[in-house]
């Protein structure tokens, strides 16, 4: 078993990343805080202490001449040097980039800044360097205006006006039109994703990582299964973190968790295959959860059954049920969620290219929603609940790519992290529902 401990929620901002830059103010600002106090305490600039003596050196007056292109030319220098180089400003690149920055703040000093300063037009008409100055301040404004009153990078938070799923609870009967949430241009994976906490097709190695309550947690869910089973990590985080489970996740793509030999790409799939008996393993030798949540995607072919269909669903299902069962032996109980929607078509892709018509984006929900999943045969055999979260994906009729203001899926099948954090409320009440044990809250 790979194990992944440090794939916990804040695994991404650890000491380095703390370490990367001294924050302002610090240490650093004695600097420049000194030496304001020194020249206050030295009186005026004639005065016995005064700066005069120092200040009227030729260095001194030379950067004073151009201490404002100065000001203006250093920070886009420091700024292009570290994007360019991925790193701090090293002990040579500090006095190379303050040359530059002296060299340049010269050379525009004296043919930017003076030719338009002391030029004779200017010069000799006061009223011309106002109405030039005037000139070149307002498209500046007009800029900054603009560019002020443009709303900020989203920061990843639903408020009020986003309720996404309680819509389709029923909790909210009016919700007013708001742009629609996570924006279109900054979709992202969910963050177990980002951690490499989803194993890759071609790998048959286990990969363990762990969420949630890790210091104090009351008992341990196991969320096991492909990506599909993935759509409710974002849900089950917040469950776990509430509710003090410790969330270990043994999730895989393109692979349901399943004893049966399938195929993919047209080839007996012994990748999956090895990763199930692996996990399976792992569950009963190392994880020992109090609960196992799983999931997965409905269409799937078999060796049997290549071409899909009700068949090779009943036979995934059969391979389930002989892991669950293993599972249930071994006092660990188990949870199914029943197989999110596959409307088939790129749903971001979709209200990019129709924002005036999203109707054209809805989907039947009778055809995004397998009928006879592969949880449903498995739970026949076992006796295993199975937590049916699609009608809040789903209205009874269609599959829209908008609910409650928030973007529902990600692609044609994965939901948003934002649209999975809004069922959580929902989720954790059915998940109790199902199994008592995962109702204690308290160490």
């Amino acid at each position: 078993m790979a194990a992944c401990s440090p794939c916990s929620p804040n695994a991404s901002a650890g000491p380095s990343a703390a370490r990367a830059g001294s924050a302002f103010p610090g240490a650093i600002a004695l600097l420049p805080v000194v030496g304001t106090v020194a020249l206050i305490a030295g009186g005026s600039a004639a005065a016995r202490y005064g700066p005069a003596r120092f200040t009227s050196v030729r260095p001194m007056v030379f950067l004073g001449g151009i201490s404002y292109s100065l000001y203006l030319w250093h920070w886009p220098l420091i700024v292009l040097w570290s994007s360019y180089r991925g790193h701090k400003i090293g002990l040579y690149a500090g006095p190379a980039l303050a040359v530059a920055a002296v060299v340049l703040s010269w050379l525009t000093k004296v043919w930017v800044e003076d030719k338009v300063r002391l030029a004779r037009p200017l010069a000799r008409h006061p009223s011309l360097s106002v109405s030039t100055a005037l000139a070149a301040v307002l498209p500046v404004a007009l800029v900054w205006v603009y560019i002020s009153g443009q709303p900020g990078p989203w920061n990843g938070r639903l408020g009020p006006k986003y309720p996404g799923a309680a819509v389709l609870a029923g909790k909210v009967t009016s919700v007013p039109a708001e742009p629609v949430l996570p924006p279109l241009n900054a979709l992202a994976h969910p963050l177990y994703w980002k951690q490499g906490c989803l194993v890759s097709v071609q790998s048959a190695a286990p990969r363990t990582c762990v969420f949630g309550d890790t210091k104090h947690p009351v008992l341990t869910v196991a969320l096991v299964g492909d990506s599909m089973a993935g759509n409710w990590w974002p849900a089950l985080q917040v469950i776990a973190v509430q509710r003090h489970w410790k969330l270990v996740t043994e999730l895989r793509a393109g692979c349901a968790w399943t004893a049966t030999m399938m195929i993919f790409s047209g080839g007996t799939y012994t990748a999956c295959h090895s990763w199930g008996a692996a996990v399976l393993h792992d569950l009963l030798s190392t994880v020992r959860p109090d609960v196992v949540v799983t999931s997965d995607y409905p269409s799937l072919r078999t060796v049997a059954h290549p071409k899909g269909g009700p068949l090779a669903e009943a036979e995934v299902g059969a391979g389930m049920a002989k892991y669950w069962t293993q599972l249930q032996d071994a006092g660990i109980s188990v949870v199914a969620i029943r197989e999110t929607p596959d409307v088939g078509v790129n749903e971001p892709d979709c209200v990019t290219k129709n924002p005036a018509s999203l109707g054209k984006c809805d989907v039947s929900a009778a055809k995004a929603i397998t009928r006879h999943p592969p949880t449903e045969y498995a739970a026949r055999l076992t006796g295993v609940p199975v937590v049916d979260m699609n009608t809040l994906i789903c209205g009874p009729r269609e599959c829209s790519p908008i609910v409650g203001n928030v973007l529902v899926f990600f692609d044609s099948h994965h939901m948003t992290a934002s649209y999975s954090l809004t069922t959580a409320p929902f989720l954790e009440q059915r998940l109790l529902s199902a199994d008592k044990s995962l109702a204690p809250t308290s160490a």
